[in-house]
């Protein structure tokens, strides 16, 4: 996993990131042309790229600038990103926990079949009122995964299954990327009542200075919010949807066992540790595990946040478990 900065326009910062890892996207962007890529496929991005011009233009500059920077075409990577195209489907697990003193802890599994050592990257966004640090891969940009700003607000995200998807609409990754700057839970709420989404998704926030702690389940056209006071688990299904939407053994197993599992965590003796722990379950039976090894769609890291004491854990499964220690509000009083 490859950690810098970059700061400038969101077309600079695109740029930066594009001339990093421009071998890795241009190969990239190689397959994804030869497999995708036709005059239907391009009508359809170019109405898409319509869309980010008039309601996420920032979204649309750093792909831009990347694209430059890389010396690939716009369409391809906003083709990248837009999963709902291509039918991607991603993995992850995240479990929420309140301690005795009411202060939030949070661990979170990606799984991802496209994360490779060499096109992982946790960025810190420089902009001129704020940061985030983001973890994503080169070709994407970053809310799909985790993150955390300079407002003291953590996120996590998970894919849903749909049983509907309107690829005309605004790709969830979009959606995703534009709630990393919120600066509270509420704007959290209110920008999620705002957005008609081509895919539904599950979105994680904590803040870290009030405590608060909700999970959004994103539909195409409204959402359903759990306010966490109880300790929480999920995987990539619905769980307050009416009606019946398709999933999978996988998901279901890692719901269940991460909510049977974080209820019998002693609030009173908590830390990152017992609750990341929740989350290392393996068996041979890729259905029957939550740290998924060896698999296609396989755990590429792991988030942790303790509210103890603010410490953020990031262990690296790609670089056999390599440690990356941060503390939120050591970097909140710089």
């Amino acid at each position: 996993m490859q950690v810098f900065e970059v700061s400038g326009s969101p077309y600079r910062m695109g740029q930066q990131i594009g001339r990093r890892f421009r071998r890795v996207l241009q190969r990239k962007c190689a397959r994804a042309e030869a497999k995708w890529m036709n005059d239907e496929m391009r009508g359809k991005l170019a109405a898409i790229e319509m869309k980010l011009e008039q309601f996420f233009p920032e979204a649309l500059e750093e792909i831009r600038g990347k694209a430059e920077g890389a010396e690939v075409p716009l369409s391809t990577l906003l083709l990248l990103n837009s999963p709902e195209l291509l039918l991607k489907k991603d993995g992850c697990t995240t479990v929420i926990m309140k301690d005795s003193e009411g202060r939030p802890f949070l661990s979170h599994n990606e799984d991802e079949d496209a994360f490779y050592k060499n096109n992982t990257m946790l960025v810190r966004y420089n902009y001129p009122d704020h940061w985030i640090i983001a973890y994503t891969c080169a070709e994407k940009l970053p809310g799909s995964c985790f993150g955390f700003n300079s407002h003291g607000l953590l996120f996590s995200s998970n894919y849903l299954f749909p049983d509907k998807v309107d690829a005309r609409k605004i790709s969830r990754y979009i959606y995703e990327y534009a709630l990393l700057s919120s600066d509270s839970v509420a704007e959290v709420r209110s920008r999620l009542d705002k957005m008609r989404a081509a895919s539904p998704f599950s979105f994680n926030v904590i803040d870290t200075g009030t405590g608060e702690a909700s999970n959004f389940e994103k539909d195409l056209d409204c959402f359903y919010e759990t306010v966490v006071t109880t300790p929480y688990g999920r995987s990539n299904h619905f769980l307050k949807k009416e009606g019946e939407v398709r999933s999978s053994p996988s998901s279901l197993f890692r719901a269940a066992w991460a909510q049977t599992e974080v209820s019998r965590l002693d609030p009173a003796d908590l830390d990152i540790e017992k609750l990341r722990q929740v989350l290392c379950h393996n068996e041979k039976d890729h259905n029957r595990s939550v740290l998924l090894k060896g698999q296609k769609n396989r755990t590429v890291v792991n988030f942790s946040y303790s509210g103890t004491d603010d410490s953020i854990v990031i262990l690296d499964y790609l670089d056999h478990g390599c440690e990356y220690h941060f503390n939120l509000q050591t970097l909140l009083n710089k």
